[in-house]
């Protein structure tokens, strides 16, 4: 004698899964459709229209930003002290009103922030003075060309492992 379960039960089973995930996969698609739409409504809503200037910009502060390429890196005796060594950075102003000008300023020998080379793009602070000159000082690497090469190594690898679903994750 066989002993048989048929097949009807699983076939329902079956099936009010199939249900299931239809009705899981339409409210998903629900979901991003308005998360897509509200988003949208926001960027155009919150979009700065007109002349927009701040008096209060924080990144000003403390002077203007303004990017620079370093074009030297020597030790040389201080300027306040002719006993002490410091590090003189040599560079480029490529923005800003004195572009293509260079400047420097000096750092003590021991400064964590004296591994500049030539060629490194940097951001420095402009401070201009009472009477009429401006300082430099240190404020940043720029970092784009990595992070944007970072972000697509990323995505390549994203989509390179999970394949169409990396592409629905990453969009």
């Amino acid at each position: 004698m066989r002993h048989s379960h048929g097949d009807g039960p699983h076939r329902l089973i079956d099936r009010h899964d199939e249900l299931t995930d239809d009705v899981t996969e339409r409210r998903l698609w629900i979901a991003a459709i308005v998360c897509a739409a509200i988003t949208i409504i926001g960027l155009i809503v919150l979009w700065p229209r007109g002349d927009v200037k701040s008096d209060l910009d924080a990144a000003s502060l403390f002077g203007e930003r303004v990017e620079a390429v370093v074009t030297g890196n020597t030790i040389e005796p201080c300027s306040y002290d002719p006993i002490a060594g410091c590090r003189k950075v040599t560079f480029q102003l490529v923005s800003g009103d004195n572009a293509r000008t260079d400047s420097s300023w000096e750092l003590p020998l021991d400064s964590v922030s004296g591994d500049f080379e030539n060629g490194d793009e940097i951001y420095v602070t402009q401070t201009r003075l009472a009477d009429g000159t401006s300082t430099y000082s240190f404020s940043d690497y720029q970092r784009e060309t990595p992070l944007i090469l970072l972000a697509l190594i990323f995505v390549v690898a994203v989509v390179a492992l999970a394949r169409w679903k990396g592409v629905g994750a990453i969009g």
